[in-house]
């Protein structure tokens, strides 16, 4: 199943969408608050294809990124490369929404070019949970 997530400044939260290997919706998800009128909109216009999605990302000015295959803890893990406090970080990951774990891990690599740049020391991944730097546009930071 490919699955994306849809955000948008029009809206607090995140969509999820699933589709099968035909490109058939198969799973919807919403973590939004939208209002009454949002939310109906939403569903008048639900892709039941993949390649509608695109469509209505541009009509809402959305961000839509497809899921990676595997948002489990070990993969945030392994990529994070920073093994302290496990016990602490991975009750963190499970409160985490997928679209939360998917800028988790999507942001590690610009986290590590930032403080490659800046030579501040890396932050211990419960912090980076925590303080939620996976939200930092750290390709912006000097």
């Amino acid at each position: 199943m490919l699955k994306y997530i849809l955000t948008s400044p029009k809206f607090t939260g995140s969509v999820t969408f699933g589709y099968d290997g035909g490109g058939f919706l198969v799973y919807f998800l919403n973590e939004t608050e939208m209002t009454p009128v949002q939310k109906e909109w939403l569903l008048r216009k639900l892709p039941l294809g993949d390649g509608s999605l695109k469509e209505i990302s541009k009509l809402i000015e959305g961000n839509l990124k497809e899921v990676p295959a595997d948002l489990s803890f070990e993969t945030f893990w392994d990529k994070y490369d920073k093994k302290i406090n496990r016990k602490r970080t991975e009750p963190m990951w499970k409160k985490m929404s997928d679209a939360e774990r998917m800028a988790a891990i999507m942001n590690i690599k610009p986290y590590d070019s930032y403080i490659q740049r800046t030579g501040i020391g890396k932050a211990h991944p419960e912090n980076y949970l925590k303080k939620e730097y996976f939200n930092v546009e750290w390709h912006r930071e000097k």
